[in-house]
């Protein structure tokens, strides 16, 4: 299948791919971000992702349309609940953790970029 990085040599046995009607979900952000990340794949052709992303899908359509799930992700209440769905003993730092990346955004960037994708 096309992509548009370059993946060379890279071992795409571990990568998953995501159908049309698929949903695709990074918990990687949970507790961090304001929102969790949650697409709904519309394309004919498949596509691989990120072994770090769950992918699932609506069971009976019938029951509920893909397209009508994925406008709850959308709600501004689900973003207001959903970063609190990981909450554990360590929620207090996580949110110390936010706080210190909102004060300093282009110190935590450069951070980011240094640690994210090193391939």
């Amino acid at each position: 299948m096309p992509s548009k990085a370059t993946v060379g040599e890279t071992d795409l046995s571990k990568y998953k791919i995501v159908q049309k009607e698929q949903f695709a979900y990074s918990a990687m952000q949970v507790g961090r971000d304001e929102t969790i990340r949650v697409v709904l794949y519309s394309k004919n052709e498949p596509a691989i992702i990120s072994p770090a992303y769950l992918v699932f899908e609506v069971i009976d359509k019938d029951i509920v349309l893909p397209e009508f799930f994925m406008l709850w992700f959308y709600r501004p209440d689900f973003n207001r609940y959903g970063r609190n769905i990981d909450r554990s003993e360590f929620a207090s730092l996580m949110e110390q953790n936010a706080e210190r990346v909102k004060q300093n955004p282009d110190y935590y960037k450069q951070r980011q970029q240094l640690a994210e994708h090193p391939w």
